[in-house]
């Protein structure tokens, strides 16, 4: 016979630790970018290249 609450403790334990990471990451990841959107470009506008590329 199966045991039940033996197999749903460990189940839970890794649905909640898993979106509990997948959380943070997400959260994470639009907040560094946000930073990093919010910085000043480290060189001036260069119309050449812009054209070349």
């Amino acid at each position: 016979m199966v045991d039940w609450v033996g197999l749903l403790i460990p189940l839970a334990y890794l649905s909640i630790l898993i979106g509990s990471l997948a959380t943070f990451s997400s959260l994470y990841r639009r907040r560094k970018a946000q930073k990093a959107a919010n910085l000043a470009p480290w060189f001036p506008p260069h119309l050449q290249r812009n054209i070349y590329l």
